[in-house]
């Protein structure tokens, strides 16, 4: 399965590592320089110092396929606004 995880903190990224076992796995944020950092290092220093990340996972701040199913791992109070900007590329897309 094709699934897309919206958020790359503490939670996205664990969930990702799980999840990426046994489907392809991409982490979205629309933090630029979060992803640039994922992409280089695989690392998250700040959240998980001396874990590096599965090289399986792939990482974007512009969604521009579709995926079998979106995870959001967001906190609450951001999901609505990081939402609005990719509405238009999740239409029809299962999210849980």
């Amino acid at each position: 399965m094709n699934i897309l995880v919206i958020g790359a903190g503490a939670y996205g990224l664990a969930l990702s590592t799980i999840l990426s076992d046994k489907n392809e796995v991409t982490i979205y944020s629309s933090l630029e320089q979060e992803i640039d950092n994922l992409k280089n290092t695989y690392k998250n220093e700040k959240l998980f110092p001396n874990i590096e990340l599965s090289k399986k996972l792939k990482f974007i701040n512009k969604i521009e396929k579709q995926y079998d199913l979106i995870v959001l791992a967001l906190p609450t109070n951001i999901i609505e606004q990081e939402l609005e900007k990719i509405k238009d590329k999740i239409k029809n897309t299962p999210i849980i």
